[in-house]
Formats: C-alpha cells, sequence, structure tokens
C-alpha cells in the first residue's frame, strides 16, 4: 500500500483476481497522512507510526492536506479539527465530496470529546475519532482496525468489478460462440484444396506457391479462431470438454504435420487417451508448431510415450532451450502472458488442465523436452 515518492502520482495498475498480495502484508506497509497545525503533535503522533513501520505523511494545515492528498495519496488520514483557516470538519467534507478521495479513511484528532462535535464528525463521513493527549495503544489498535476494514472494501470491490468483467466478458464469449467461425474459413479451405488439386496449377508453379500459402493462412486462422474461443472458454470456467477413449498415433502425425520444415519422429505404439478429440488436436499442433518455431530448421522433434500409473505421459524433445517466458507459463499460477510469444505454452497447459493432465518442461543448454500427461483409456 506504501508508494514510494518518485511513483505516487501514477496510479498502481489494478492487481489480477487472485494475485493481490495478502492482506496484513498489505497493512504493514500502509501510508498514513497526519494533519496537524502544531509541529510538535506531528512529530509526536509521526514517531508512534514510525515504529509500526508505517510510512506517514504529514501536512500542517488543512488546506495543505488537499494539495498533498491527489498527489501522494494516504491509506489514511488522521486528521485534526481544531485548526486555522480551514477546521478539520471542512477538509472531511471537501474529501467525502469528491469520488477520488471519498473511500480514504478519516479518524479525526481532537481535544473536544462533546457528543455533538463526535457526531457531526461522524456524519461527514469520518470513520472515527481519537482524543487528545493521543494513547499510543488506542490510536494503533484503532488504525489498524481501520486500515484493515479499508483494505477489506477495496478487495471486495476489485472482486465485484472482476465479477462484472468476467460476467461481461462471458457473454461475449457466448456471443462469438453462436457464430460458426471454423464454417467460413472451412470454405475458404476447402476451396484453396480444390483450386490446389487443379492439374493446370503444374504449369504455374508461382500461381501454386501462392494458393499454398493462402491455403496455409487460413488453416492458421482456423486454429487461432478455434483457441482463443477454447481460451476464453476454459479461464471463464464454462468449458466442458469431452471425455472419450482417443488413438492419439493419427492425430499426432496429423499435427506433425503442421511443423513442416522439421522431421518428426512419432511414437511407435499405440496410445490411447481419455481426452476431447478436438482440445486434443489443437494441444497437440501448437506444441508442434511452437517447437518448431524454437528449433533449427531441418533439425528433428521427438515425439516418445509411456504409460505409467494409468496416465499417458507424451514426450515432446528437439534441441534449443524453452525461452523463459514460456518456462514461466508452466509453473505457478496460471495466469495470461501479457506476450504473444508465450501464449502457445500458456495455451497448451490450460487445455491439459481442463482435461484431466499436465504440462511442465525439462531443458538443459541444449534441449528441451516437454512432457505432457494425460489419462488412460
Amino acid at each position: 500500500m506504501r508508494r514510494a515518492a518518485a511513483s505516487a502520482a501514477t496510479p498502481a495498475p489494478a492487481p489480477l483476481i487472485g494475485m493481490e498480495r495478502p492482506l496484513e502484508e498489505r497493512l504493514r506497509e500502509a501510508t498514513v497522512l497526519v494533519v496537524d497545525d502544531i509541529a510538535t503533535n506531528i512529530k509526536v503522533i509521526a514517531g508512534m507510526l514510525a515504529e509500526d513501520g508505517y510510512g506517514v505523511k504529514v501536512a500542517i494545515s488543512g488546506k495543505k492536506a488537499l494539495e498533498i492528498i491527489p498527489v501522494h495519496r494516504p491509506d489514511l488520514i488522521l486528521l485534526d479539527i481544531m485548526m486555522p483557516e480551514m477546521d478539520g470538519f471542512e477538509v472531511c467534507r471537501r474529501l467525502k465530496a469528491d469520488p477520488a478521495t471519498a473511500d480514504i479513511p478519516v479518524i479525526f484528532l481532537t481535544a473536544k470529546d462533546q457528543t455533538g462535535d463526535i457526531v457531526g464528525g461522524l456524519e461527514l463521513g469520518a470513520v472515527d475519532y481519537v482524543t487528545k493527549p493521543v494513547d499510543p495503544a488506542i490510536l494503533k489498535a484503532r488504525l489498524r482496525t481501520h486500515l484493515r476494514l479499508a483494505g477489506m472494501m477495496a478487495d471486495l470491490k476489485r472482486q465485484n468489478s472482476a465479477v462484472a468483467d468476467n460476467a461481461q466478458l462471458r457473454e461475449e464469449v457466448e456471443r462469438l460462440s453462436r457464430y460458426d467461425l471454423s464454417a467460413p474459413l472451412a470454405e475458404v479451405i476447402a476451396a484453396g484444396e480444390q483450386l490446389l488439386a487443379d492439374p493446370a496449377l503444374t504449369a504455374a508453379p508461382a500461381r501454386r506457391d501462392t494458393l499454398q500459402r493462402l491455403d496455409e493462412a487460413a488453416h492458421r486462422a482456423l486454429r487461432l479462431a478455434s483457441l482463443s474461443l477454447e481460451l476464453c472458454r476454459i479461464e471463464q470456467g464454462v468449458c466442458q470438454p469431452g471425455s472419450e477413449p482417443l488413438a492419439l498415433n493419427a492425430m499426432l502425425a496429423r499435427a506433425a504435420a503442421t511443423a513442416r520444415t522439421h522431421p518428426v519422429m512419432l511414437p511407435p505404439a499405440p496410445v490411447t487417451v481419455l481426452a476431447d478429440r478436438t482440445l486434443c488436436q489443437t494441444l497437440f499442433e501448437h506444441l508442434a508448431l511452437n517447437a518448431a518455431a524454437h528449433t533449427p530448421a531441418g533439425t528433428s522433434i521427438v515425439l516418445g510415450a509411456a504409460l505409467e500409473d494409468g496416465c499417458w505421459t507424451l514426450s515432446l524433445e528437439y534441441a534449443g532451450v524453452l525461452p523463459a517466458a514460456q518456462r514461466a507459463c508452466l509453473q505457478g499460477p496460471a495466469q495470461r502472458p501479457a506476450g504473444d510469444n508465450a501464449l502457445p505454452m500458456y495455451a497448451a497447459r490450460l487445455l491439459a488442465q481442463v482435461q484431466g493432465g499436465a504440462l511442465s518442461a525439462q531443458d538443459d543448454s541444449a534441449r528441451t523436452r516437454l512432457l505432457l500427461r494425460l489419462p488412460a483409456a
């Protein structure tokens, strides 16, 4: 929660759900603004807060506090009531009237203990009050309580916002799913295959090369469209994969054909798993294409298979080291990577997990070995 002065004016990006640090850890780094027109009071209170590791900002007037807060936004404000020119009530009134600062908890520091003053301050939006002279134990206890409450409310707002965003994304996925993106792409591919089968193209190699590139681009677009939709479904928890016995050898051969610039050695033994046919085909194609993209042209990609503990472990081995961003996608919580280079490995991991499997990597200074586990049929 504490922010360095150099970057205080720049709002921190909203954290991903599940990626926020624990609340108690954030509380230990809170920043408190102390507003009092008496320097001795500020010094005493700032010393108390510094003992507990809080970051402290100070203002010697209400006007100065209103100038500081937009630039160095505190997590809580300790606000003296009795100040010249602009008292604490007016400062609190202005803070609560501004949506940008209305949620910052304010605790009044006051020598006035009349019921009317206390009630008036609370009605303005203050969360609590502490009477002067300040008792350190009481001040720290109330400060911790309201920092914790503010942190919990901020977490709740983020979660509510994420729920709303997820609902909107789910609607978008459902809307996209109503349009069969594969149908028009399949028509393009079919038309391209018919043209490529025309014997007259043998006399026009340049035209044949152009059609071949168009055919490859259409297949690539079909794979990407399918992958994007499935990733959204998996991330939103609405993917319902099938589970049927699948003989993988022919499927692996089709996936290997996508790595056109590399010979692919397939496992000799028959492999049958319990999985979803479409998701498996997408998974294998992306693993093959990713391997081809990160190993020298002409070198072999080797697929192996071993049955152990009711699961098939498919290994994919090739020359070269797995990029660090892709390796990170296979470790820790699954998070969509910021860059496109790591997306294939992130997608492969999710496609494996949603089918009850797992994907991991072993690499050294020369080779990469991916291990894909899927339930055996």
